[in-house]
């Protein structure tokens, strides 16, 4: 992967683990050796140190590999740069109307710094009030259904009971 470069070492093609403190596990540059020996997390999180697992003696794992994609799996990874939430403002407050948003975010390797970055992949858009119809109106399904359901939950908790009426009967 780099050959013949002291700062990078290469790693077998089974390693599940793709980022420890920030950096991809072959960097073995003076900065990433810095922020692992002092388990330190460049992602804000809320503590300089990471967190990840447990605050003593944190895994420090900040994303693994996933077949030829890298997968987050550290909250605070997601805060690099701030370039979700700038783009989750730049949604909520548009210059001009706008949708609901899904933005899709993949790991990219830069060579000049050696680390993954955030990079927008898409941005996925609904119509607003279709969305908020959906949630806020619920379809009414049918009676017979919901009464079977009920009238099977009833007869869960009812035991060895002679005169339990059912549902059907009150109706």
């Amino acid at each position: 992967m780099w050959p013949n470069d002291k700062n990078h070492v290469t790693m077998p093609n089974n390693n599940p683990i793709a980022e420890v403190f920030g950096f991809p596990v072959s960097n073995l540059t003076e900065n990433a050796k810095y922020f692992r020996e002092n388990r330190l997390c460049p992602y804000h999180n809320r503590f300089p140190n990471c967190t990840k697992d447990k605050a003593d003696d944190p895994l420090g794992v900040c994303s693994v590999n996933h077949g030829e994609h890298k997968v987050i799996t550290c909250p605070s990874r997601f805060r690099e740069d701030w370039k979700i939430l700038h783009n989750a403002a730049s949604f909520v407050w548009p210059k001009e109307k706008a949708n609901i948003a899904w933005f899709l975010y993949d790991l990219e390797y830069s060579e000049a710094d050696q680390r993954y970055h955030l990079v927008l992949v898409d941005t996925i858009y609904t119509e607003f009030q279709a969305a908020l119809e959906q949630v806020i109106y619920t379809k009414p399904g049918q009676m017979a259904d919901f009464l079977a359901l009920l009238q099977g939950k009833l007869d869960e908790r009812i035991s060895n009971e002679p005169e339990t009426r059912s549902v059907y009967d009150l109706l």
